[in-house]
């Protein structure tokens, strides 16, 4: 039980803010706890007597305590004792403070302080493990963490615990393993030991070894792997996972196949954790890299396979494979493909191609080039086997791995060399890849002229129309054959391609001259198809560009006519802003617009009272894309320009829109804005009344901040709403029960039905937005958290949660009847091996026509890679 003991004090530790507090006492603790009988000094006095606890006080030796008092008599050192250290406890236990009867039963069970008393030990222990009595009155530190309501509760789970193991090893007492399962069970849910997951580890033990229950056994140990982050000294991660890939299964049976599906859940929610042990780990990243390279088990993903094996290999080169007469084609490929490319990287030092090395190391150059090539080629002749093994012909998504694995090391190793890199572009190279020979080519330094040429055309050879290839071609010949004519020819057919750097490029040889004649229309088209791509420098440049050409005017009203183009559509005349220039010299409505729009200080065309003036006047004379910034204003309810005549903003607002309950809608808002709220209360209960959707929505939204479980008609207008796919009326939904599912007051059944219904709802408003959404917060980031509480909801829950979508999509109950979304759920239903689905899937697919079909081949695919990672945990095994 020393163990016990140790375990004990280093929690104690845990809750006092200073160590040396266990062996200073001040004088209103020891008056409190001899003369008030005070439970909580008691226990502190206790502790100061403990000749257990070294002394940490610089005027004491270690077993002596520090008294902090005025009464000369009782001040500074006194010596511990184990009778005062009993005494003390003895009163603390006594007056019920749990952490007193915790240490008193540990006393008596050790027996090193006290005689040795099983049956002593046992009642103290008991003690602590039961509810704290309602009359227990602790006062010293009154609202610190050891007296409110959570506080109280403090030793309550390690007693339990500690009787867990009692009864478990049956050493002091008799071996009675349902008593140390009651224990363990309660200790596993208590506040102060709950979460270490040492009480659910040994609860997975029993079961494994001692009462053998493969399901409860399972259920234990994926409890105990839920709280890992806490519980660092059991190798539990590595366990879980490879009783997956031992062939065990979710109730505890096993089979002669891997169970890769609960295997890469497992994976997935482990490999990021840094207190994993560092050999594990890699594991574990590695095993899911070959689970993703193949689809084990999840949706086959070649850039996350590229991506996981790089984190092996970056946690370590070397890894850990036993020997074996027959190595497994995994570990071949480990061994043979990857781990070559991270270790013994050749790297080209003192060589880069120049006359004068030409001339005077060519012999030298020949035979370092020869080494590394012929290295290369030997990696790239084994590697091939491999890689025919697991890819086949499938070259496209061999590729697609390569690629990725490419950036990953050289996103990592920035710092290095490109030749770094040349085994793997050489065994592209031998898979008869391009990206083998062009990316190669980018390391120009150590290629002669005629080797680059020969690259490219080899990279041409086998991708005639690959427009990257094209333009790299083309910048060989710009900027180091000074060949621009050559240049210009590769450029364009990359261009015709659509390829943005091609397009950029001839806008600058157009616009400067070179190569051919100067030609700002020419420069104009071809910088402008690269501003629509969003290519930052083609935007730039048109905005600095030199407007001393006779064709000024022309190009600045391209700016003004295109200002989606561009961050801004100022342009540079002589160092001056253009925009600027011109509001200072010739301020029409038009400059005055743009150049309050486009300006940092207001970056807002309504922002000053010039500009709401120039603004109307545009809008007034049909400027449509003004009008269209005054109804965005009025939608995001910052309307601070004000259109005075009500019957011009409406017709704007008929002349932008074909909804007509969202036109009736937006003419109610502007009475709100211009602060007629009179005629708004009016207009808007007047279209909620006739069913307007936006106004029901508007009233709901904005007049209860507060959602309240018992108000049904809230809850109706809302299904209501929902009948007719309204996204709005489902993002309310899970605000509702998202508020529910918070409330602390409710039982624990009805926060697991607002939990499972908040998730349902989410799930429903991302079928009908088209995206997948977080909630609240826009698209998803981390698709791990995709669903709600995952502590409280199982797998089971969510696969329930699916059918419930499915068929109100099939049957249109609550929404707008979808098959293309009923197919999608039971086909996701049946990836994840829900049998009952499948007769549906192929009912449904007889149904679809063609363009529904390929459209829900394509959400399917995106669900799921979005919904793989359902929550692990299950219920108890003896609810629900």
């Amino acid at each position: 039980m020393n163990y016990i003991k140790k375990l004990s004090l280093f929690t104690l530790c845990l809750f006092f803010s200073n160590y040396a507090f266990s062996v200073t006492i001040n004088q209103k603790t020891w008056s409190a706890a001899i003369n008030n009988k005070d439970s909580v000094a008691q226990y502190q006095l206790a502790r100061a007597y403990n000749p257990l606890d070294k002394n940490n006080d610089w005027d004491c030796r270690p077993h002596q305590f520090y008294l902090m008092s005025n009464n000369k008599k009782l001040a500074k050192c006194h010596d511990k004792s184990a009778d005062k250290y009993i005494e003390f406890l003895t009163k603390s236990a006594k007056n019920l403070y749990p952490l007193a009867q915790k240490d008193l039963g540990i006393a008596y069970i050790e027996g090193k302080l006290v005689a040795k008393d099983i049956k002593q030990g046992l009642y103290w222990l008991q003690k602590a493990a039961s509810p704290i009595s309602p009359k227990a009155t602790f006062s010293v530190g009154e609202g610190t963490l050891w007296l409110n309501e959570t506080g109280r509760k403090h030793g309550v789970g390690e007693a339990q615990y500690i009787l867990g193991t009692l009864y478990n090893d049956g050493v002091d007492v008799k071996a009675d393993y349902n008593k140390a399962i009651m224990y363990y069970e309660m200790a596993s849910e208590s506040y102060d030991w709950g979460f270490y997951g040492k009480a659910q580890y040994q609860l997975y033990q029993l079961y494994k070894n001692k009462i053998n229950d493969p399901k409860k056994e399972l259920y234990w140990l994926e409890e105990t792997a839920t709280d890992i982050k806490y519980n660092k000294a059991f190798d539990i991660p590595m366990e879980l996972v490879e009783y997956f890939l031992s062939g065990g299964q979710i109730d505890g049976s096993k089979s002669e196949q891997p169970n890769y599906l609960w295997a890469s859940k497992w994976l997935v929610r482990f490999i990021h954790y840094q207190g994993i042990n560092k050999e594990n780990r890699q594991k574990m990243v590695l095993q899911l890299a070959w689970h993703y390279l193949n689809g084990l088990g999840i949706k086959k993903d070649l850039q996350a396979a590229a991506k996981y094996y790089h984190l092996g290999m970056t946690i370590s080169p070397d890894v850990d494979i036993p020997p074996s007469n027959k190595q497994t084609l995994q570990n071949q490929f480990l061994l043979n493909v990857i781990q070559p490319l991270y270790k013994n990287k050749p790297v080209l030092q003192n060589f880069g191609y120049s006359e004068y090395i030409e001339r005077y190391y060519s012999n030298e150059i020949k035979t370092k080039k020869d080494k590394i090539n012929n290295k290369n080629q030997s990696y790239a002749d084994k590697a091939s086997n491999i890689m025919n093994a697991i890819f086949a012909d499938n070259l496209k998504d061999e590729e697609k791995f390569y690629i990725q694995l490419d950036q990953e090391m050289r996103n990592q190793y920035y710092y290095l060399d490109d030749s770094n890199f040349s085994s793997l572009l050489t065994l592209m190279q031998n898979r008869g890849m391009a990206y083998g020979f062009y990316r190669e080519a980018d390391n120009i330094k150590y290629h002669s002229i005629d080797e680059l040429i020969a690259l490219y055309q080899s990279a041409l050879k086998l991708e005639p129309t690959n427009p990257a290839i094209l333009y790299r071609f083309g910048t060989l010949y710009d900027f180091i054959i000074n060949d621009v004519n050559t240049a210009i020819s590769y450029y364009k057919q990359a261009a015709d391609l659509g390829y943005t750097l091609a397009n950029y490029r001839l806008g600058v040889l157009y616009y400067l001259g070179k190569g051919v004649p100067q030609n700002y229309h020419e420069a104009w088209q071809y910088l402008n198809l690269a501003a629509q791509q969003q290519y930052k420098p083609a935007q730039n440049f048109l905005i600095a560009i030199n407007k001393s050409h006779p064709e000024f005017n022309w190009l600045t009203t391209q700016y003004i006519d295109h200002p989606q183009n561009y961050y801004s559509p100022t342009v540079i005349v002589d160092g001056e802003d253009w925009l600027k220039q011109q509001y200072q010299t010739n301020p029409t409505s038009k400059i005055i617009y743009h150049f309050t729009k486009h300006n940092v200080t207001y970056n807002n065309p309504f922002r000053t009272d010039e500009s709401c003036k120039a603004a109307i006047e545009l809008a007034t004379d049909g400027d449509t894309a003004v009008q269209q910034d005054f109804i965005t204003q009025l939608i995001g309810n910052n309307l601070t320009c004000i259109i005075k005549q009500q019957e011009l903003m409406f017709s704007w607002i008929d002349n932008s829109h074909s909804n007509d309950q969202q036109k009736q809608f937006l003419k109610a808002k502007y009475y709100q804005l211009t602060k007629q709220e009179k005629q708004y209360r009016k207009q808007l209960n007047y279209l909620a009344n006739n069913q307007n959707e936006y106004a029901i929505i508007n009233l709901l939204n904005y007049t209860r901040l507060y959602y309240d479980a018992r108000d049904s008609n809230y809850l109706s207008q809302l299904k209501k709403l929902l009948k007719s796919g309204n996204t709005d009326a489902v993002e309310l939904l899970m605000r509702y029960y998202g508020h529910l599912e918070l409330d602390s007051s409710l039982d624990s059944k009805r926060r697991f039905q607002a939990t499972y219904q908040y998730t349902k709802a989410r799930l429903l408003k991302n079928d009908l937005i088209g995206f997948i959404s977080d909630g609240l917060w826009g698209v998803l980031k981390d698709q791990e958290y995709v669903y709600a509480n995952s502590s409280m909801l199982s797998s089971a829950d969510i696969y329930k949660i699916w059918f419930e979508l499915a068929d109100m999509h099939e049957q249109g109950v609550d929404i707008p009847q979808n098959n293309v979304f009923a197919y999608v759920w039971y086909s996701l239903l049946a990836e994840h091996h829900q049998d009952q689905a499948a007769n549906k899937v192929q009912e449904l697919k007889a149904q679809l026509t063609t363009e529904q079909l390929t459209e829900a081949t394509n959400k399917l695919a995106q669900y799921s890679k979005s919904y793989q990672f359902l929550p692990l945990i299950r219920n108890p095994l003896d609810q629900k």
